[in-house]
């Protein structure tokens, strides 16, 4: 299902009676709150945020519910869940209840609630003890993937700065022996489980899997074989990467007059 702003209206309003009906909350202290799509983010599935200024004296708020578009077909019942989510931060702020934190006792007494009522429909989690659920399919980032297998048969899989490709590849051809590689292979992928990783750009840090394991993770996530001089390398991060080489060189030079 493509994400469209008029279907995220419909199941808002859905949602703020559906669930009033059941007495967990009062539809009638809902106020207006403005329904955001934006591209990807690593940390978030949705978000809501309330910006608040004050004019000559005059505090004026505004509320929006941010939802990502992590993947281009969202499955409805995963939508339905992030929005409420979302809601009952807004049900929270908008009637003037005051929570422990951000997903304090107030905030789970409703969570709780509405699971409960609408189990099998809804399954809201909170992030930092239920672990979000890890989107896969195509989006519009492309990633640079090294993987590595080991001579005991493991592979080990990063997200790698493209930048530094030319870096790593140094590193690998030095420490084959020590590392105790069989093999390693550059790669790219635009699958949007990738997203939620840090690029590498002096450490490597990624995905342990089996040999078994890695063959499945290679054809699910449309991992494509790519040779290192062909890396795709964006215009801004040969931007960023440049402006970097520039600072450092500038600092050495200030270092050493």
């Amino acid at each position: 299902m493509k994400l469209e702003i008029e279907y995220l209206r419909e199941r808002h309003h859905y949602w703020i009676y559906r669930i009033g009906e059941r007495g967990i909350w009062n539809p009638l202290l809902f106020e207006p709150v403005q329904l955001v799509i934006r591209k990807d983010c690593r940390s978030y599935n949705a978000l809501f945020h309330r910006k608040v200024k004050i004019k000559k004296g005059v505090k004026e708020t505004t509320d929006k519910i941010i939802i990502y578009n992590k993947v281009e077909d969202f499955d409805p019942k995963f939508l339905d869940t992030i929005l409420v989510h979302e809601m009952i931060h807004q049900y929270i702020f908008q009637s003037e209840q005051k929570d422990t934190s951000t997903h304090g006792r107030l905030f789970k007494y409703y969570m709780n609630r509405i699971n409960k009522e609408f189990e099998g429909e809804l399954n809201i989690n909170i992030r930092d003890r239920n672990p979000a659920v890890k989107l896969k399919g195509p989006g519009d980032k492309l990633h640079t993937l090294l993987l590595i297998q080991y001579n005991d048969g493991n592979w080990f899989c990063a997200v790698v700065m493209p930048t530094r490709v030319d870096y790593f590849e140094r590193m690998l051809k030095q420490n084959m022996k020590i590392w105790k590689m069989k093999t390693y292979q550059w790669a790219q992928s635009n699958d949007v489980y990738f997203n939620q990783y840090s690029r590498c750009t002096k450490v490597l840090h990624g995905i342990k899997k089996s040999e078994k394991e890695m063959s499945v993770f290679i054809n699910e996530l449309n991992i494509k074989p790519q040779v290192a001089s062909k890396i795709t390398i964006t215009k801004s991060e040969e931007t960023r990467s440049l402006a970097k080489r520039r600072f450092n060189l500038l600092n050495f030079f200030k270092s050493n007059i």
